[in-house]
């Protein structure tokens, strides 16, 4: 009908751990080159129902990171476009900050509560029953952060395939050269500025 689930599965280990902790250092490590190049790889994938991140190794053995965000478009206008794609960049700029930065924290709650109800019969009596709710949350928190190297690889325009729905699709990408060129040119403007 007119609702669809969708699935997000995510994998974390120790490896990629220290793997984004050395590229976000800006240490100069090698890593096996990918078959294709960035630019390929982007171009290549559908990303009308991509979210979250990917990571990725490119011909030339860098490795990315790569953020995606995406928002509907309610119309065609150019207020509209400019609304899409501002939340889509929001989006995929938060992402990228939540995978190297964010303080993850989940909680599971059990709650109880007594509620009344009419018991159906003939006198119109009430019954007490216990009704338990559990809830799940993750929340995630960045604060005055600062991303170096950062930048829109993608932005596009897609229609859903399942719902239909136009929207607005950006991809940012971080990779561990990029975040080298950032320190070194930073470094340098603050030696000039000196």
């Amino acid at each position: 009908g007119e609702q669809y689930s969708t699935t997000q599965i995510a994998i974390w280990s120790n490896k990629e751990e220290k793997r984004t902790r050395e590229l976000y250092a800006g240490k100069d490590i090698k890593f096996d080159p990918g078959e294709s190049s960035l630019n390929s790889f982007i171009k290549s994938t559908d990303w009308s129902t991509a979210q979250g991140a990917r990571k990725f190794f490119d011909d030339k053995g860098n490795f990315w990171l790569l953020a995606v965000g995406s928002y509907p478009l309610k119309s065609k206008s150019s207020s509209a476009t400019r609304k899409a794609k501002g939340m889509a960049q929001t989006s995929a700029q938060a992402q990228m900050a939540y995978i190297l930065y964010a303080e993850a924290e989940s909680k599971r709650l059990a709650q109880s509560k007594m509620q009344e109800i009419a018991s159906g019969t003939i006198d119109g009596g009430t019954e007490n029953q216990s009704v338990t709710a559990f809830s799940e949350t993750l929340s995630q928190n960045v604060k005055k952060k600062n991303i170096q190297g950062m930048s829109q690889k993608l932005g596009k325009k897609y229609t859903h395939p399942i719902s239909g729905q136009l929207m607005y699709v950006s991809v940012y990408g971080l990779s561990s050269t990029g975040v080298r060129k950032s320190r070194l040119i930073e470094g340098s403007q603050a030696r000039a500025a000196q």
